[in-house]
């Protein structure tokens, strides 16, 4: 496997956020989709973020809230949700470069491991 870079999270000149045009977890939930709410050590940011039904092991389409980019700039860059099936989950760019990646963790569904300083965490919507 190829080398990878990450992105900082702490700041971006010019990010055009991806928005959730669906605008609601209930909306995502009943076309089949799983909405988690993203937050940065453990404070909530407002940031929901919305991911496509995709087959296990698979890079699914995901959607953010606007109030994901505007917290934290370089998650406008994010397209993609890739489960490795090993627990690490990956936010993947438009050409499929890591922007974070998590791993299965107790209390919340995922946190992050890179960047590091980030220490984001993805708690599943029900």
């Amino acid at each position: 496997m190829g080398s990878a870079g990450y992105l900082s999270l702490d700041a971006a000149d010019g990010a055009n956020p991806v928005s959730d045009p669906a605008g609601s977890a209930r909306v995502a939930e009943s076309a089949g989709q799983r909405v988690f709410t993203l937050a940065r050590a453990g404070a909530d940011l407002g940031c929901a973020v919305t991911m496509a039904p995709v087959p296990p092991m698979q890079r699914a389409e995901l959607r953010l809230t606007d109030a994901c980019p505007e917290t934290l700039p370089a998650l406008a860059e994010v397209r993609y949700w890739q489960d490795d099936g090993d627990g690490a989950v990956m936010f993947l760019g438009e050409q499929g470069q890591p922007v974070v990646e998590f791993f299965a963790a107790d209390g919340v569904a995922y946190e992050s491991i890179r960047p590091a300083r980030a220490m984001l965490s993805l708690s599943l919507n029900e």
